[in-house]
């Protein structure tokens, strides 16, 4: 009597939904990203931002200081989409041209926050306990004691007003929450075992902090570096609007919001205008910075 083994078939469910196969790396951080409410949108805003930065010259149909006084205070129309000024400028293209200052002051101040406050929160967290640490830290707890706003105001009045003083000013206001976030992730990631493992072996301190560590602290800072953006955008425009900006010629939304202001009954299109430009910049980039801190989140990835 001879037997033989034969594989039984597994029992499936029919109704069973099959496994979602867990994405990884960068097609897996940008497909969580684009699953993200609200990202997709925000993401279209802020190309079609860049793309009217950018092109500028072609979009305008009209210069920054073209002006028809005749046409002065006319309201939305086909020749002039969003209206026009007390000197009959062509607001539409002073927006789109308004655009270019923003994104600049938003990229070059978080640029300056990043690098500096990244460098001084290695450093501080990599020495711990130490003077060198107490320094960079208590002068971090010095900048933060004054309001954002009022020290880039004072930073801006000293230099003078100017778009690059407004740049340095902001990215001085926005180096403590970097030096503060990073030296927190440092305070953590060095204590595991391959960093331990690289001082065994005699690697360099400088080596370990920009090869072994850096690399593990970045996910926090690309996610304050998209929110960032958005405080930078909206500092530069509260100094142009209180004329410690950009100066004339120069459009910027916050300078066209400040003289906008005192036409809001008789044209209210000039504050309408740069006022709905910086609402609906600010929030794009608040919800992709959430949106990165979403589908940067180990524990939403499921």
């Amino acid at each position: 009597m001879h037997r033989t083994d034969t594989a039984v078939p597994p029992i499936t469910d029919p109704l069973a939904r099959p496994a979602r196969r867990r994405l990884t790396g960068v097609r897996g951080f940008v497909v969580r990203l684009m699953r993200t409410r609200l990202v997709l949108p925000a993401t279209l805003v802020i190309l079609l931002l860049v793309l009217a930065a950018a092109l500028a010259p072609i979009i305008a149909p009209y210069g920054i200081e073209e002006g028809d006084f005749a046409a002065s205070l006319k309201g939305p129309s086909r020749d002039h989409l969003l209206g026009t000024d007390t000197l009959g400028r062509d607001i539409f293209s002073r927006v789109v041209y308004g655009a270019r200052v923003s994104l600049e002051v938003g990229i070059i101040a978080v640029g300056i926050s990043l690098v500096v406050g990244t460098v001084l929160g290695l450093i501080a967290g990599y020495t711990r306990i130490g003077l060198l640490d107490s320094l960079i830290m208590r002068s971090m707890d010095a900048l933060l004691a004054f309001p954002t706003l009022v020290l880039a105001l004072a930073i801006t009045a000293a230099l003078g007003p100017s778009l690059t003083n407004v740049m340095i000013a902001v990215g001085i206001v926005g180096i403590p929450t970097y030096a503060r976030l990073v030296r927190g992730q440092v305070l953590s990631v060095r204590e595991r075992e391959f960093i331990e493992a690289a001082r065994t072996i005699g690697v360099p301190d400088a080596r370990i902090m920009w090869r072994h560590i850096l690399p593990n602290v970045t996910a926090p800072l690309i996610v304050q570096a998209s929110l960032g953006v958005a405080f930078a955008i909206l500092s530069e425009a509260s100094l142009s609007f209180l004329g410690l900006g950009v100066q004339p010629p120069t459009p910027s939304w916050g300078a066209m919001l400040a003289f906008g202001k005192d036409y809001l009954n008789h044209a209210p299109w000039m504050a309408i205008a740069p006022g709905a430009a910086i609402f609906i910049t600010v929030l794009a980039f608040n919800f992709l910075g959430d949106g990165i801190r979403d589908a940067l989140d180990p524990h939403l990835h499921r």
